[in-house]
């Protein structure tokens, strides 16, 4: 046998190969522990949240609850609908909305707002049931947390004023969509800029739009938000 190549540290080599080998597996596995501790903990303070949807501007849906109350889908149990509260015109929502009319709803799941915030809208929202399935249909298109998402909706019906003529009507009365439209523009010094479009059912008054950019200003609707047909519409009393 060949002597002069013969090599002795084979034994050697593989203590000390197992020795890199594990080393590297115990550092790959710290780094793996420390990659999650992180991730747990972003997540429970809340640091991880998912990125803000992409929309174009806001619809604010004013409801005329005298007609949602005298339908047959009215929720007996609804504060809207107490005769005692004289209640007219109700946030119905703020709506995230896109340019070309798609669909934007239930964009990702949220947990329910907190109570808290749901009582700080009752009196423009006269309906916890309301308010919560707004937050999940529409504000979870938003990417703003359910505080900030409500002071949203807080600040756009602040920024709309409703014209006298329905803030205490007693009485039923006929009024067309484009006096509607400029009474509302007038009240709140919307200038020339058709933000405000009537919504009708059998030639009935049930909601009022309002288009608003990010910032709550006024501004144009999107070609597809359709504007109610009828030539006058009948206004329900105020119970």
């Amino acid at each position: 046998m060949n002597t002069c190549f013969r090599w002795t540290g084979g034994a050697a080599w593989r203590r000390g190969s197992t020795v890199a080998v594990t080393a590297v597996a115990v550092l790959v596995c710290w780094a793996l522990i420390l990659t999650q501790s992180c991730q747990s903990r972003s997540h429970r303070t809340g640091r991880a949240e998912a990125p803000r949807e992409r929309f174009d501007y806001y619809i604010l849906s004013l409801s005329w609850a005298p007609a949602f109350c005298a339908g047959e889908n009215r929720a007996e149990t609804s504060r809207e609908c107490d005769p005692q509260r004289h209640t007219g015109f109700i946030v119905h929502g703020l709506w995230p909305e896109l340019e070309d009319g798609r669909p934007l709803e239930f964009c990702r799941a949220v947990p329910p707002a907190r109570a808290a915030i749901v009582d700080d809208l009752l009196p423009i929202m006269p309906d916890r049931m309301l308010i919560q399935h707004e937050w999940r249909a529409h504000g979870s298109c938003t990417g703003l947390p359910a505080s900030e998402y409500f002071a949203a909706v807080r600040r756009a019906a602040d920024r709309v004023r409703i014209p006298e003529l329905f803030l205490s009507t007693r009485l039923g009365f006929t009024i067309s969509p484009r006096e509607i439209e400029h009474r509302f523009g007038e009240a709140s010094h919307f200038g020339d800029v058709r933000a405000i479009y009537v919504q009708c059912r059998r030639g009935e008054l049930t909601e009022v739009r309002v288009c608003l950019t990010k910032n709550l200003e006024p501004r144009p609707c999107g070609d597809r938000v359709r504007d109610c047909a009828s030539r006058t519409l009948f206004v329900r009393r105020i119970q």
